[in-house]
């Protein structure tokens, strides 16, 4: 499975006016959940995170305050016109398996 680092920030805030400073900082909110712990609100570099989906990853590692987080993609919430991405959410996948799971399914679902 082929993951790439992203940096982010945690944010004490939520919302839709948080989201929309942060939006306006040049980030991108995003939650973090599953793994049985509690959600996680971050802030993803706008920029390293659109280069890495329309380079085709959908696994990623998260670092966060010195430790890293395997997660995949869960949601990604596109504006009207589909040219901007606005809100992500990640899935924790300690050990890859949702993320092969769901690419299998994809592959058999192609042939």
């Amino acid at each position: 499975m082929e993951t790439t680092v992203l940096t982010v920030t945690a944010r004490d805030q939520s919302g839709t006016r948080a989201a929309l400073k942060v939006r306006q900082e040049g980030g991108m909110p995003a939650n973090i959940t599953g793994g049985g712990q509690p959600t996680q609100v971050i802030t993803v570099n706008r920029r390293e995170f659109d280069a890495a989906v329309r380079k085709g990853f959908r696994a990623f590692e998260l670092e966060l305050e010195g430790a890293k987080t395997r997660v995949c993609l869960q949601e990604v919430q596109w504006d009207s016109m589909g040219d901007d991405i606005l809100h992500v959410e990640f899935l924790r996948d300690a050990d890859g398996s949702i993320f092969a799971e769901r690419k299998a399914k994809a592959e058999a679902e192609e042939d």
